[in-house]
């Protein structure tokens, strides 16, 4: 809605990140992985809730993103990485 009210015009496209796209080049891709990067629970941590269920990074996560970055993007197009500090600033990882 705020795009439309800016008068931008944009095209939101949920993927698994470059599968399905037929070969399409963009002039910007937006990357939001999961907002709480948590470790796996141990034997007596609590259950997890729902909002945890989709915050384990799979191993190929980012290796994936960065190899396919060039095959999407136009030239001189832009990819922006969205991360939240929840995690650091909840100390469920450490800063490096």
């Amino acid at each position: 809605e705020e795009m439309k009210r800016q008068g931008v015009q944009v095209e939101v496209i949920q993927a698994d990140l470059f599968e399905g796209l037929g070969g399409r080049k963009f002039d910007l891709v937006v990357f939001n992985p999961p907002w709480l990067p948590l470790p796996q629970p141990s034997a007596g941590e609590p259950p997890r809730t729902k909002l945890d269920s989709g915050n384990f990074y799979p191993e190929d996560l980012f290796p994936r993103l960065f190899d396919g970055l060039p095959e999407v993007l136009n030239p001189g197009g832009t990819a922006v990485l969205l991360f939240s500090n929840h995690a650091l600033s909840r100390k469920y990882v450490e800063e490096h």
